[in-house]
């Protein structure tokens, strides 16, 4: 359903692009233009993904689709009415405008929304997890189809919708982007979620624009999120009181997962004024400690977020009763953000947030140092009584 998971140009792709840069100096057929008239636009905080602006064309890279890739995807995206730009024969060309789209992901609903075009979504996996309320009635109208879940995607259904594009992820392969271009459709990875800050994956939102042709829209509601970032940052610096130390997550049959010290949620963590517990582990990727270390280590933390589907303190002890042991459990420092929830149980947290990074932040300096924001209330979060 989501994808809470952190993901260059090997020499072989560098030489193939080379190689067209030397066609095209002596090539007066090639439509590709001349490297001095393109524009490279470097993102402020992804470190994913780039974007090359020609004068009929843009080009769009994705660095690292998922962890370990040993892959990149090239995208070239035009207007109908323009020739097809001669790039490269591994690209995959995208003409605008896109009326008709899936997608695999809910956070890919909330780029979308972000730009105010989800209503030209066909097709979805996890319907039932959707929050967005425009969204879900198109659902109940079945003008969006569940087209099954990415590692099983539903190709008859998904067909049958005529997705000029789909939107896609992979985990830990090349997944269904194959069969996807097999079966005729035009899969598109976006890899927000190995981004390693919490601005970084907002701004995929101005590599969607570029295919939806709304790269001014992009451009500025991503300058205020970001700015409404920083601001909350600096203000979470002017905490008097010592960053509290924070637990994230809860075990599961003797299984817990923790996130790197290095993720994006370790960063929002830091940025709101906290003291992550795992703060100093490298790497992005989950870390799965054994119960008995995080009983020593996180017994006596003072806030406990992120705790998973519990609706008190009295299920947390359900679960195990050495959790009764835990401050934060005697002091009711416990925060979930299941505040947003739709009926049928999708948690808005895991959907919009990705481009409210900014309200994420607020809610957790709201935890961490509730001194700081005396008359704001929860957006995403709520204390677990």
């Amino acid at each position: 359903m989501n994808k809470y998971k952190i993901l260059f140009l090997n020499n072989l792709t560098k030489k193939i692009i080379y190689f067209f840069c030397f066609i095209n100096i002596f090539s007066c057929k090639n439509t590709l233009t001349n490297t001095e008239n393109s524009n490279t636009k470097s993102t402020e905080y992804a470190q994913n993904f780039t974007i090359e602006k020609h004068p009929n064309y843009s080009i769009l890279k994705v660095k690292n689709p998922w962890k370990s890739a040993d892959i990149s995807f090239t995208y070239v995206v035009y207007d109908k009415g323009n020739p097809k730009p001669k790039y490269s024969e591994k690209a995959i060309y995208i003409q605008r405008p896109v009326e008709r789209m899936a997608c695999t992901s809910t956070t890919h609903i909330a780029l979308l929304n972000a730009l105010n075009v989800a209503d030209k979504l066909v097709g979805i996996s996890g319907a039932k997890y959707v929050y967005n309320e425009r969204v879900r009635e198109r659902i109940a109208s079945g003008k969006i189809r569940e087209i099954g879940t990415e590692a099983g995607l539903n190709y008859e259904v998904l067909t049958d919708t005529e997705p000029d594009i789909v939107f896609t992820y992979g985990m830990s392969a090349d997944n269904n982007i194959s069969k996807l271009r097999e079966a005729g459709l035009t899969p598109i990875v976006l890899a927000e979620y190995m981004d390693h800050s919490p601005l970084g994956r907002a701004e995929w939102m101005k590599f969607v624009a570029v295919i939806m042709g709304k790269e001014a829209e992009a451009a500025a509601t991503f300058d205020t999120l970001a700015t409404n970032y920083n601001e909350l940052k600096t203000l979470a610096k002017k905490a008097t009181s010592p960053p509290p130390s924070v637990l994230v997550g809860m075990g599961l049959s003797g299984n817990w997962y923790v996130p790197g010290g290095e993720s994006y949620v370790a960063r929002h963590i830091a940025d709101a004024g906290g003291n992550y517990l795992w703060k100093d582990s490298k790497g992005t990727a989950s870390l799965q400690p054994d119960f008995e270390i995080v009983y020593e280590k996180a017994r006596n933390v003072d806030k406990w977020i992120n705790i998973g589907l519990v609706n008190s303190a009295d299920d947390i002890v359900a679960a195990d009763e050495r959790y009764a042991d835990f401050k934060t459990l005697k002091n009711k420092e416990l925060y979930n953000g299941s505040k947003r929830k739709s009926p049928e149980g999708g948690y808005d947290i895991y959907e919009s947030a990705v481009v409210h990074p900014d309200l994420v932040l607020k809610d957790l300096i709201k935890a961490f140092h509730p001194n700081l924001l005396t008359d704001y209330e929860f957006y995403y979060y709520e204390r677990v009584d």
